[in-house]
């Protein structure tokens, strides 16, 4: 038996099809908005600085944070050029840490911020604008055994989640660079002082993060590990 539609019914069945339609654009549209929403509300740790405190807000619940800073010192003619570290711990898991440091903060300071176990990493200082560089001729060796900053001056830290972080300090052409003043800064990452982790020594690999900073100018390159092996020499 053949069933034969009218005028009205087609109208009907259009209507119901136009319905169904626009029910499912509405849905996905809410699943993006969704979607959006829960990526926009998970931001990184935001850092705020006191005369003596640096504070990082948002962290894992629980996690141990790094405060790792350069700091230029003004006094009446020039600058002291130091260091301040330590490992802080959110024991009362609520996303919450703070380094209380030896002096007043200066703004001209850098100041890195790493989960020791994800490796996230924030930098920032207290102007609110970090100087970042691109890598220009910085590099890393094939096998992950050397870095070379395109720099003269290097503070450098090597990041590695659930690996560990080290720290090297040298300037061209001086004791640790490895390959004599030529403009460049060297570090041989075989032999860093480990700041975290548990891992025994160090090489650059996929996974890594290096962040290099002119301890002079407080320049700062921060390259993901993969970018510089087996780029070319300089």
């Amino acid at each position: 038996m053949q069933t034969i539609c009218g005028p009205r019914d087609v109208g009907s069945l259009l209507f119901n099809e136009s319905r169904r339609v626009l029910k499912t654009y509405l849905l996905i549209l809410a699943l993006l908005f969704t979607a959006a929403t829960v990526f926009a509300a998970a931001p990184g740790p935001v850092i705020t600085f006191g005369e003596r405190t640096v504070t990082a807000t948002g962290v894992r619940p629980g996690a141990q944070i790094l405060f790792f800073a350069v700091v230029r010192i003004p006094r009446e003619y020039d600058f002291r050029i130091t260091r301040w570290q330590a490992l802080v711990t959110d024991d009362r898991h609520d996303g919450t840490v703070s380094y209380n440091t030896p002096e007043a903060i200066p703004r001209s300071s850098v100041w890195v911020i790493v989960d020791t176990s994800t490796g996230e990493t924030v930098v920032a200082n207290p102007q609110g604008s970090v100087r970042a560089i691109p890598r220009g001729r910085s590099v890393a060796k094939p096998d992950g055994t050397l870095f070379t900053f395109d720099h003269v001056y290097l503070d450098l830290l090597y990041i590695h989640a659930g690996k560990g972080v080290w720290m090297w300090h040298l300037a061209d052409g001086a004791a640790g660079d490895r390959d004599g003043p030529n403009g460049y800064a060297t570090a041989d990452i075989t032999n860093g002082d480990q700041i975290a982790g548990s891992s025994q020594g160090a090489k650059i690999v996929p996974g890594g993060t290096v962040i290099a900073i002119d301890y002079m100018t407080l320049d700062v390159l921060t390259i993901d590990a993969a970018s510089l092996l087996g780029a070319g020499g300089h």
